[in-house]
């Protein structure tokens, strides 16, 4: 856990600086030196980076950039992955840039950004979390408008929600299919076991957690704004600091959260983790180093036996012995992975699984050997040439280059400090056994997806690439929400119809009649006698304050009556009516009994002391359907349903049904709770009588 150590000290420093209201400050004790980054038309800022403080809290680091570049923005928080619930600072962030309000005329962050011809990038980390926006250089001050306004209102719809969590999965989903290697060593970094877990943590996160989380952790001390624009820094902190929703030091959100914020237990796992494939087939393989902290000049060292170990694959220790072994003729492609906390070397090949096992092996021997023979004088030579610049690979995008030097300049430091390390290290040396020590201490990882680990193998961590219900032919591990899903939502169909009766009884369900009382939280009590038939005929009579409201939907007519006034129905008030029908309980059991409705299962959820199992609804029959069954009893308990209104606006309807009594050889529920978003408009249902029709045989 030194990595983590090392996050927690930045984030004390981070915390520091910005705990109370400041002036402007001195931005480090030595000049911070423009930094080494990729070519591109925003090169090296042409001021020193500034840093101040505003009234709310919030830190601010301001640069001035020539005239005609892009201007920046990084948005950084206290809040990462490892806090408060696995997969919910992921789907936070993302709710919070892709979220609108379209009552309140508020675009997504995203939209609003793209209308400035810019684009805004999530940056996830086990720590912090960072918002980078980069737009045209005059269009800055709408940026930072924008942004207050996605922080002013965070997501409460949960329709909207879900769907940003349906578009994460699938896209997640997708991008395991096309390179589990690359997602897999992304998630280590992020201290995910594997990126199934990450699936299934997204997956079992609600909404109501992201209002916690946000609440909690998005506030003006937990965060800080660093901008590179055209424009000179008494201007950039003068529009920063104006009042009203323009300027940023107007966000002010309610009080906090009380309690204190425990960090989940989870590192990056070492070791070898093994996705199982086809018998005898092909493995890709990977390794999977975790780079030292560039913003801690004491690392300079650690850098340098890096690259004595492996030159990027291409010449150190490890591949000199990889030779040795007779593994020359697998070739390495060097890349990496970062989060905004972590930098990560991976080497990637493809081999047998006999051979994966050797390489891993061979890594070890390679480390191990540090502390037996000391690198000799052309060895560290060689090192010092590619140490500085693999120091650098996590600051070769101008994102990347402004988030690196924002963390380091709050730290007291600058790239300068370990470039002048490694200076130091060519004239004077460094003492090498203790940093040898310290470096066995490097997380490090070897990735296998195929084939089957050698029987007699010890410590070899399984790697599942996706949940269960995502994969359709587990010997590959690909991804698609279809045989596989649908089969286990099948098989806990078969035990929710045996719950209730059995499949023949419910292909016989053609419809039902029933009288029930309604209350509602705001409403007078209301009474409701009910006929329904399968073919979509229905006559519902309501009192309510003793008068009778009359619907009917017939072959003939479609029309609402209160006395002597009668309305049409229009085609999506039926449509509406007759769905609230066809998702009841045993009117889904009976048409997946029927073979007309297919499930998929998505995750386990637990609610209370319940265990359930999630299916959600195959096909065009409903826009987005999810039923929830009880472990232990098999019973359907609740249906979850997005309805799209006549208005085109979505609205995601809970219904929570309870009190299962036998009627007519079916057991049927006699207590329905439906809510509206986040549980407004409740409407409680007690039915005084239920009696199913059966077709006759």
């Amino acid at each position: 856990m030194t990595r983590s150590r090392t996050l927690l000290s930045t984030v004390a420093l981070l915390a520091a600086a910005c705990s109370t209201p400041m002036q402007t400050a001195d931005p480090a004790p030595a000049p911070l030196l423009p930094i080494v980054h990729t070519a591109g038309r925003n090169n090296a800022p042409a001021r020193e980076p500034r840093l101040a403080r505003l009234e709310n809290g919030m830190a601010v680091i301001t640069t001035s950039i020539k005239p005609g570049s892009d201007a920046l923005i990084q948005f950084g928080v206290l809040a990462g992955t490892l806090m408060m619930a696995p997969g919910l600072g992921e789907l936070s962030a993302h709710v919070m840039v892709e979220s609108g309000d379209p009552s309140q005329g508020r675009l997504a962050l995203s939209q609003s950004i793209a209308r400035l011809g810019g684009t805004v990038e999530v940056r996830i980390g086990p720590i912090t979390t960072w918002f980078d926006i980069r737009v045209p250089g005059n269009r800055w001050t709408e940026a930072i408008v924008a942004l207050r306004a996605a922080l002013d209102q965070p997501a409460r719809s949960r329709n909207q929600i879900e769907r940003i969590r349906e578009d994460l999965v699938e896209r997640r989903s997708k991008e395991v299919q096309q390179d589990a290697i690359g997602v897999m060593a992304q998630r280590l970094l992020l201290a995910d076991a594997d990126t199934s877990d990450n699936i299934t943590d997204l997956v079992d996160r609600d909404a109501s957690e992201i209002d916690a989380y946000v609440a909690r952790l998005f506030r003006p001390e937990r965060t800080l704004l660093a901008i590179e624009a055209p424009e000179s820094q008494e201007r950039i902190s003068a529009t920063l600091s104006r009042p009203g929703p323009e300027g940023i030091a107007g966000w002010r959100p309610s009080s906090a959260i009380p309690g204190e914020m425990p960090l989940l237990d989870r590192r990056f796992e070492s070791g070898l983790h093994w996705a199982q494939g086809a018998p005898g087939g092909r493995c890709q393989v990977a390794i999977v180093m975790m780079l030292p902290d560039v913003g801690r000049p004491e690392s300079a060292p650690l850098f340098v036996l890096q690259e004595c170990i492996t030159l990027d694959g291409t010449g150190g220790r490890f591949e000199q012995l990889q030779r040795d072994q007779g593994l020359a003729h697998l070739r390495w492609k060097s890349d990496f992975v970062q989060s905004p906390d972590a930098v990560a070397l991976v080497l990637r090949t493809e081999s047998t699984a006999e051979e994966a096992v050797a390489l891993f092996r061979t890594m070890a021997l390679a480390r191990a050997s540090l502390l037996d023979v000391a690198p000799t004088p052309s060895e560290i030579e060689l090192a010092l040439r590619r140490a500085p610049m693999t120091a650098r690979l996590g600051m070769l995008d101008p994102g990347a280059r402004l988030r690196s030097q924002t963390q380091m300049l709050v730290r007291g430091t600058g790239i300068a400090a370990i470039d002048l390390a490694f200076r130091t290290i060519e004239q004077a040396g460094f003492d090498v056994d203790t940093f040898a020590a310290q470096y066995q201490n490097q997380p490090l990882a070897m990735i296998v997806v195929g084939d089957r680990p050698p029987t007699d193998l010890q410590d070899v961590r399984p790697l599942k690439l996706l949940p269960t219900e995502l994969v359709t032919d587990p010997e590959v591990g690909t991804a698609a929400p279809t045989a596989e899903s649908t089969t286990v939502g099948a098989q806990w169909l078969d035990r929710a119809i045996a719950a209730v009766g059995s499949r023949n009884l419910l292909r016989d369900l053609v419809g039902w009649e029933y009288e029930a009382g309604l209350r509602h939280t705001e409403a007078p009590p209301m009474r409701e006698r009910l006929v329904w038939r399968d073919e979509g005929w229905l006559e519902r009579d309501r009192e309510l304050l003793g008068a009778r409201i009359e619907a009917r939907i017939t072959a003939d007519a479609r029309f609402e009556q209160l006395g002597t006034t009668k309305r049409a129905l229009d085609l999506a008030e039926v449509a509406a009516l007759r769905r609230e029908q066809q998702r009841h309980p045993l009117a889904l059991l009976a048409a997946h009994a029927r073979g007309e409705l297919e499930f998929r299962s998505r995750a386990r959820r637990t609610v209370g002391d319940r265990e359930m199992m999630v299916l959600e609804a195959v096909g065009s029959r409903f826009d987005r359907l999810r039923i929830h069954i009880d472990t232990e009893s098999n019973l359907l308990r609740v249906v979850e349903v997005w309805e799209t209104l006549p208005d085109a606006s979505v609205v995601h309807i809970e219904e929570t049904w309870s009190d299962y009594r036998r009627t007519a050889s079916l057991r049927v529920p006699h207590h329905r709770m439906a809510s509206q978003d986040n549980g407004q408009n409740r409407i409680e249902t007690t039915f005084a009588r239920w009696t199913p029709s059966q077709r006759l045989r």
